[in-house]
C-alpha cells in the first residue's frame, strides 16, 4: 500500500531514530496519534520508545518479538523485545508497564499442517519461524484459523479466499507462500501512552 504507507526499506532505508519526523508532522504528512508504526528491524524495540513518545506515535506492531534468550540476531537476544521485557521485573520493565496502554500478541494464522509434507527449497527452515529452534510442535499456540480440520468449512472458505487475494499457494508449495505465512515471530500490537504535551515540545529535548 504505497498510498497510505511510507516504507523505509531497501534503497530507501532509514533507521527509525534517524527519520525527520518533526518535519513530516509539520508538513501534515502524518498524524502520529493516528499512524500505525510497523517495526521489523531485529533490534531492541525498547530504545525506540524515546522517538515514539517524543513525536506522539501511539500504535505499533512489532514483528520480531522473541521470548527470553531467543532471537535471530545478537540484538534480538539482548532482552529488549517486548515479550522479553514483560517477562522480567527491573526498572526498565516497570517503566514499560507504566507506559503501555495496551499490549496483545497475535497467535499464528494457520498451523504448519496446511502445508502437509511438501518438499521446499527452504530446507534450513525445518519448522515455522514462530517456533524457536528448541521448540517442538507442541509449543504452537492455537492458530486463528484451522482449515486443516475436517468439516471446518468456515475456516476453509476464509483461508481459501485469503490466500487467493494475497496470491499465496494455500498448500504453501512454493518458498514465497511458505515464508509469507510461517516466517514471523510472536507478532505483537501495543499502544503507548502519550507524553504530556509540554514535554513533547522540541525545546524540551535540547
Amino acid at each position: 500500500d504505497t498510498k497510505n504507507a511510507t516504507y523505509f526499506t531497501g534503497k530507501d532505508f532509514k533507521d527509525f531514530q534517524d527519520v525527520d519526523w518533526a518535519s513530516m508532522i509539520s508538513r501534515g504528512e502524518i498524524v502520529p496519534s493516528r499512524t500505525l508504526v510497523f517495526l521489523d528491524d531485529h533490534t531492541y524495540v525498547f530504545r525506540r520508545f524515546s522517538t515514539l513518545m517524543r513525536h506522539g506515535f501511539r500504535h505499533i506492531i512489532l514483528e520480531d518479538n522473541y521470548r527470553p534468550g531467543e532471537g535471530d540476531t545478537v540484538q534480538d537476544k539482548r532482552g529488549w523485545c517486548m515479550k522479553q521485557m514483560l517477562g522480567r521485573v527491573d526498572p526498565d520493565s516497570e517503566f514499560l508497564y507504566r507506559t503501555l496502554a495496551s499490549y496483545a500478541e497475535f497467535p499464528p494464522l494457520v498451523p504448519p499442517a496446511v502445508g502437509g509434507e511438501v518438499e521446499r527449497n527452504v530446507h534450513k527452515y525445518k519448522k515455522p519461524k514462530y517456533l524457536h529452534v528448541n521448540d517442538t510442535l507442541d509449543d504452537v499456540t492455537e492458530p486463528i484459523l484451522r482449515p486443516d480440520i475436517e468439516g471446518n468449512l468456515e475456516d476453509k472458505d476464509f483461508y481459501a479466499k485469503l490466500t487467493r487475494e494475497l496470491g499465496i499457494n494455500p498448500r504453501l508449495e512454493d518458498d514465497n507462500s511458505y515464508l509469507e505465512l510461517m516466517m514471523y515471530q510472536q507478532i505483537a500490537y501495543f499502544e503507548v501512552l502519550p507524553l504530556a504535551p509540554h514535554l513533547s515540545k522540541d525545546e524540551n529535548w535540547k
